[in-house]
């Protein structure tokens, strides 16, 4: 089947090189059944599906599953795409963590979704009173993510996708794609000397647009950016308006002044940091996670001492001080 986005939006057609991209309902339940089928194997899934997927005339999209619905798969990006698939999860400690803070009724805003699985965890547990807000540069990633919005039954009001970057100030930049030779088909950065020209919008100025008076969970990954999304962010944090931030720090893709910034920005308005312990999670327990909740994520942060003390790159987790 062809996913076909409401009017106004980019569709997979249109992303493939102004072609068409199809996604044939047989053929993708045949490869859905082969991804299923690989997951028992200790090791070389990637190599085993891909076996299959040649012999199916290689599509660089199907239409696969995650977290328990159907989503859009980009088969020629296997880190962010392909390997969740595979594996039916992605950064499983970041993973549960996220988690532990959803709930019926919370807004979530996801800045930097790329494919959108976090958002769609997220889309799948607040309910219809609850609101998910992705913001994605990437038109081919903006395209995927609304398809498996379609494909998984969430609306639209549910799950709002916005096709910019969060920046400290509204306007455009440049936007280099970095990403290709690490096997991420849908990754990049901004950069003045990139191809693409993005729109950029600021986190508050999009709360105040929506009258939202707070946002339960903000999850950041945004390559080296995040200085510049947490400058355009420092009213709301200063009104204790985010309940919490998720963030992927990238110190090796900004100055050494504006890593400072970002945390002494933080620091200054209130916020703690915790360092989530990646390396001490196994995937089934994210996958445990995913199916029965989170009683407790406490156990999978680290606290961290010092606002402007350099974390390295890491995932942290900033929250209120009146709210640990």
């Amino acid at each position: 089947m062809e996913v076909k986005p409401a009017t106004g939006q980019l569709t997979l057609r249109e992303v493939k090189k102004g072609r068409g991209v199809k996604m044939p309902a047989v053929r993708d339940a045949m490869l859905r059944m082969c991804g299923r089928a690989v997951r028992v194997l200790p090791g070389g899934r990637r190599t085993a599906f891909r076996a299959a997927w040649r012999l199916f005339g290689s599509p660089p999209r199907i239409v696969g599953e995650f977290d328990g619905a159907p989503a859009v798969v980009d088969v020629r990006d296997p880190i962010t795409s392909l390997q969740p698939f595979l594996y039916q999860v992605y950064e499983p400690a970041t993973s549960i963590v996220f988690l532990s803070m959803l709930r019926p009724g919370a807004r979530v805003v996801d800045i930097g979704a790329n494919k959108g699985l976090f958002s769609l965890m997220a889309a799948r547990r607040v309910g219809a009173e609850g609101r998910v807000l992705s913001y994605e540069p990437l038109a081919s990633n903006v395209c995927d993510m609304r398809s498996t919005r379609e494909l998984a039954g969430i609306s639209e009001e549910v799950w709002q996708v916005e096709q910019c970057g969060i920046s400290d100030h509204s306007g455009t930049a440049r936007f280099e794609m970095t990403g290709s030779d690490e096997g991420h088909a849908g990754w990049g950065r901004v950069s003045e000397g990139g191809s693409e020209e993005i729109a950029l919008r600021t986190l508050d100025e999009e709360l105040v647009r929506l009258c939202w008076d707070h946002v339960d969970v903000v999850k950041m990954d945004i390559e080296g950016h995040e200085h510049a999304a947490i400058q355009g962010m420092r009213e709301s944090l200063r009104e204790k308006r985010i309940g919490a931030l998720i963030v992927e720090i990238h110190p090796d893709g900004m100055s050494s002044s504006d890593l400072e910034s970002m945390l002494m920005a933080v620091a200054d308005a209130g916020y703690l940091t915790w360092k989530i312990r990646e390396h001490d999670v196994s995937a089934s327990e994210a996958l445990r996670a995913m199916r029965e909740g989170v009683s407790n994520a406490e156990r999978y942060l680290e606290a961290m001492n010092g606002g402007g003390t350099d974390p390295g790159r890491v995932h942290v987790v900033w929250r209120p001080g009146d709210r640990q």
